[in-house]
């Protein structure tokens, strides 16, 4: 007997593998060891009758006579097969992996680089002419899609594609294929993907951004691998490793966008298996810990080039040594890091700004949160130009190279150059600022380059990097601002910053919460000083709401907030705020609906900051709220927004709540009229499931329902034009939600129905 196996958590190009290599050789038996992916699992179960898969336990290898593996060369990954390798008797083994130590020694088959396995068992059928039902070409095409990405993954080849084209000539139903390759996260899911989210800590290798997620659960995860995928979009990163603690193992899926991070070579070093752009493994024996440092360590091995600490690693939870030793970048480091980094648009800027100043015989450089995140290797576009010169000269030169439109500052010494693609580039003259009062706007004068600097926030904002073309790339750092990148520390420069500017309070919170840094303890006693003394009241509400907005607009925004409370900072949006676990809860539940909203309607913007807004205000009531508004001045739509949540928000919910069924057209008329901000702050609101399940198939079904006649049809039939064409077209939408009309034929008839003809709509 033939027995076909393929390995543990069977993804669905391990399935089409197993179905491609059965009509290779018929009268074979199919085994996957464990349990496949929980997609996979729901697709067999409806197409049982279909493919025959045997059970684990229940398979009996005792009379197998030839092992075929597909999509795996690793004996770990087969399950009690693996007991036939002891056996003499053939082995063939079909593999799109890359070959390893570990491999199993195959009499025959094939191993092929290749997007898929499936599409080299394909190919053998093509050439054999071996017939293939629809039904069996929907799933190999589908194996191919999922390893692929849908034919667009790196590791993807030509072969791949004539495999797929080959596929739907024999009936490939894209459509199933979709509905498998484009699922949407349930509750539950979602619950899990927020968790990974909050665990997740960023490591950079050189220019490559890495994310590793872990978080324990009691029991196996079996959609890891999509929430692995949901993840690595959400996060925009390179590479992603996703690991489970268990109770006795820890589960893990790994993920990569480019060929330098090989995330197979890695898995394969813990125990499980995979090529460098997906894999995934059980690994035992291990820590949480341990398995983190051990990947850390085997990416790191990876990285070819030989680069300071500050500059290969730097974590949301770095590791603070204290009295550890920080190495300089030097010249020639950081200019190499620039030209590999940045765009050639931004780097061409940089270069045309440094032969200009070399030129005028000036100073250029690049400064402040630019600089920063180059050495973090967080990526950063918006480029803050200084020199040691005349602003008005240089930024008339500089437009003009840029073909720009310059906008000069004459009084606070700086310009903006806005380019035809509305992106900007600030230019300044290196300058000292004098507050003759706190929170007063300072007075100006020119200064060298260190003056400019010391002025600035906090020490990790004060590095520069010379422009000049001899000395480019050089970098400048005169207040020990890497110590403090290294240490994760946010550290003000003098004792007065807060006084002469209480907005750098908010900007430390969201430095702090966006890196994972701590605000040092002097830094945090001179804010609680400031605070105490009501520095906030002598700060413009715009330039109050600025901050905010920015705080709030942060990918995670929860924990600055957190820490805005413990610093007693939300006091001064409005005093009746009082950040207890109702608000804490509706903060986080926010934070839930807003993934989901990401994660649903990937193209589809919102302002994720006012739902985070409308969550943090919701213990005022409307006369607060008018008097929130007077203090900060949002802009019309916003207000609009703000008002219409608190008027309406509790009918909705209420309406919402009932247990009663409700038609989507009532559905509909309650929320048709909202914002999706308000939307989803009710959503995020309501604790009770039937609320938020009725606000989900609003956002996911009945918004997007459309009816397929126009005022002209209605003209047609005899009616004529005015206010009540609208309310006509209205009560045909609502027929058609709640499924009475199917076609454009029925929307016709039921208007008829509505009036006879050639009469007045009253």
């Amino acid at each position: 007997m033939d027995l076909i196996v393929t390995h543990q958590a069977a993804d669905f190009d391990a399935l089409a593998s197993l179905v491609a290599a059965k009509k290779l050789y018929p009268g074979s038996k199919l085994m996957i060891p464990g349990s496949p992916e929980k997609a996979v699992g729901q697709f067999l179960s409806f197409c049982g009758d279909v493919i025959k898969i045997e059970k684990e336990k229940e398979c009996n290898i005792s009379n197998v006579t030839r092992l075929i593996i597909v999509d795996t060369r690793l004996a770990s990954r087969i399950g009690k097969a693996s007991q036939l390798l002891l056996k003499k008797i053939p082995i063939l083994v079909y593999d799109h992996h890359p070959p390893a130590a570990q491999d199993i020694k195959a009499t025959a088959g094939k191993s092929e680089r290749l997007g898929a396995t499936t599409t080299l068992l394909v190919s053998y059928l093509a050439k054999k002419k071996i017939d293939i039902s629809p039904i069996e070409a929907t799933i190999m095409a589908l194996g191919i899609y999922e390893d692929t990405g849908a034919l667009t993954y790196l590791s993807t080849t030509k072969k791949d594609i004539d495999a797929v084209s080959f596929l739907f000539s024999k009936g490939a139903n894209l459509k199933i294929i979709s509905s498998y390759l484009n699922r949407r996260l349930n509750p539950a899911q979602t619950s899990i993907l927020i968790r990974f989210l909050n665990s997740a800590k960023s490591y950079n290798f050189i220019d490559k951004r890495v994310i590793i997620a872990a978080i324990s659960s009691n029991k196996y995860i079996q959609d890891l691998a999509l929430l692995t995928h949901k993840l690595r979009d959400t996060e925009g990163c390179d590479a992603i490793f996703c690991l489970v603690e268990l109770p006795d193992k820890i589960q893990m899926v790994a993920r990569s966008d480019c060929v330098d991070i090989d995330v197979g070579a890695a898995a394969v070093k813990l125990g499980g298996g995979g090529h460098n752009l997906a894999s995934s493994g059980i690994i035992r024996d291990l820590t949480l810990k341990q398995v983190e440092e051990r990947i850390l360590e085997l990416l790191s091995r990876q990285v070819k080039a030989e680069v300071s600490l500050a500059e290969r690693i730097v974590s949301r939870e770095p590791d603070r040594v204290e009295g550890e030793i920080v190495k300089p970048l030097l010249k020639k480091d950081l200019a190499k890091k620039l030209k590999k980094t940045l765009p050639q648009h931004t780097l061409g800027i940089l270069e045309i700004t440094g032969r200009i100043a070399d030129k005028d015989n000036i100073q250029a450089f690049a400064v402040g949160g630019f600089v920063r995140d180059l050495i973090l290797g967080v990526k950063n576009l918006d480029v803050d130009i200084v020199i040691e010169g005349d602003i008005r000269k240089f930024a008339k030169k500089l437009a003009r190279e840029l073909n720009g439109a310059l906008v000069l500052h004459k009084k606070f010494k700086t310009a903006t150059i806005v380019m035809n693609d509305k992106s900007k580039v600030d230019v300044a003259t290196s300058r000292t600022e004098r507050y003759h009062k706190p929170a007063a706007l300072p007075e100006v004068k020119a200064s060298r380059i260190r003056e400019d600097l010391q002025r600035r926030d906090f020490t990790i904002n004060t590095m520069a990097v010379k422009l000049n073309r001899r000395e480019f790339g050089e970098l400048l750092d005169f207040f020990d601002a890497q110590r403090d990148l290294k240490r994760g520390r946010i550290r003000v420069l003098h004792k007065m910053s807060f006084v002469e500017d209480p907005t750098r309070i908010f900007r430390a919170v969201r430095f702090e919460s966006r890196y994972n840094f701590e605000i040092d303890k002097y830094t945090e006693n001179l804010i609680k000083t400031a605070v105490s003394d009501d520095m906030f009241t002598k700060v413009s509400g715009e330039r109050l709401r600025e901050e905010i907005v920015l705080i709030l607009k942060e990918p995670r925004p929860l924990k600055a907030l957190k820490r805005m409370a413990e610093l007693h900072e939300l006091r001064f949006i409005h005093p009746v705020i009082n950040f207890n676990h109702k608000l804490l809860r509706g903060l986080e539940r926010s934070e839930e609906i807003l993934v989901w909203y990401r994660i649903t309607f990937a193209r589809k913007h919102i302002e994720s900051w006012l739902v985070y807004f409308l969550a943090l205000i919701d213990q005022l009531d409307l006369k607060r709220t008018e008097e929130l508004l007077k203090r900060f001045p949002f802009r019309r739509k916003e207000q609009d927004i703000i008002r219409a949540t608190k008027k309406m928000d509790t009918l909705v919910f209420l309406a919402l709540s009932k247990r009663k069924a409700m038609r989507p057209s009532q559905i509909y008329r309650l929320l048709s009229h909202l914002s999706k901000e308000t939307i989803l702050a009710i959503m995020a609101k309501a604790p009770r499931l039937i609320v938020r399940r009725r606000v989900s198939d609003y956002l996911t079904k009945f918004l997007h329902v459309k009816i397929k006649i126009k005022g002209e049809d209605l003209k047609k039939e005899g009616f004529k034009p005015g206010p009540d064409f609208s309310r006509i077209l209205e009560k045909v939408l609502y027929a058609r939600l709640d499924g009475h009309l199917k076609t454009r034929s029925d929307e016709l008839r039921f208007v008829r129905r509505l009036k006879k003809p050639k009469s007045t709509v009253t």
